[in-house]
């Protein structure tokens, strides 16, 4: 068992490295570290048409050349971390898609390679299946607050009400939504239980809330949805989702592939959850007594007063 001191995770089989490899381009070839790549190129494109094809190119071969190296063929790799901003991850899904194996996309900028490699020695380590559930809420919450549109549609949502729904309020409502959908989508990779468990009562919830909430709550609920399904959950939740269910051995497109619907589904609760407190709170405030009103030379005896 891994055993946690503080900040540092203690393994009782230390994790191996059984290969690397690096590829570079043609400022690599010139520094001082070029004798340590396994491949330069003195053309920075790879002879690819687009930055982007080259930057796929260049993880595509050198995940190729560790496989080579460490003798292992492709299908029995389980999960593969990568990543670094939005565009190396881009590039790493289409190269490892290309590849046939199930990726993991880590958003961590300068800090990815130190974090792939804590996060793959600690998979490696007999990990706790229930694990799961917590990281993959931990990843919506945070993946939500990244997205551009939502953003976008906190800022329109406050503007239209006035500052009644507050961008605040709709971005914590969002991030309930996703972070719980998440939760939901990992909770189906290990039990394998059927979507439609989830997806029913859902929609009947959400359905049953629009009865019940002012018909603006439910409009901007429903947009929400679309929303929060965006390019970001596509990219980081749903192959850190497929990764995970590959490597307990489930159906990937029974299992894994429901965390977009998930998605799609709970902003339409959380929201309209949201315009029922303010309907209860509006119901609230216009039960308190009104103070009487005083002129400003009227004389206020203590008793009435009181």
């Amino acid at each position: 068992m891994t055993q946690r001191c503080g900040d540092t995770l203690l393994f009782r089989t230390p994790p191996v490295i059984a290969a690397q490899a690096a590829v570079g381009g043609k400022k690599e070839g010139e520094g001082p570290l070029a004798a340590a790549f396994d491949e330069l190129s003195s053309d920075n494109r790879f002879g690819q048409s687009s930055w982007e094809a080259a930057e796929k190119y260049l993880q595509l071969r050198a995940a190729r050349l560790c496989l080579q190296k460490a003798q292992l063929p492709e299908e029995k790799v389980r999960l593969v971390l990568a990543g670094d901003l939005q565009a190396q991850c881009t590039a790493s899904g289409y190269a490892l898609r290309e590849l046939g194996v199930p990726f993991a996309g880590l958003f961590g900028a300068c800090s990815t390679m130190a974090e792939a490699l804590a996060l793959g020695a600690a998979l490696t380590e007999g990990w706790k299946l229930w694990l799961l559930i917590p990281l993959a809420m931990l990843m919506g919450w945070f993946i939500i607050n990244a997205e551009p549109a939502v953003h976008i549609l906190n800022r329109q949502v406050e503007d239209l009400s006035a500052g009644a729904i507050s961008a605040k309020a709709m971005g914590m409502s969002l991030s309930i939504a996703v972070s719980a959908a998440g939760g939901l989508a990992m909770l189906r990779v290990i039990t394998g239980v059927s979507i439609m468990y989830f997806l029913v009562p859902g929609y009947f919830i959400a359905l049953a809330l629009s009865f019940f909430v002012p018909r603006t709550f439910t409009a901007i609920a429903f947009d929400s949805g679309g929303v929060a399904s965006g390019p970001l959950t596509a990219t980081f939740m749903l192959p850190f989702a497929m990764g995970a269910c590959e490597a307990l051995g489930g159906n990937v497109m029974t299992d894994a592939f429901g965390l977009v619907a998930l998605v799609a589904m709970m902003p339409l609760i959380t929201v309209q959850v949201m315009g029922a407190i303010y309907v209860v709170k509006s119901r609230r405030a216009e039960k308190e007594p009104a103070l009487p009103g005083f002129g400003e030379s009227e004389i206020i005896e203590l008793w009435e007063a009181c």
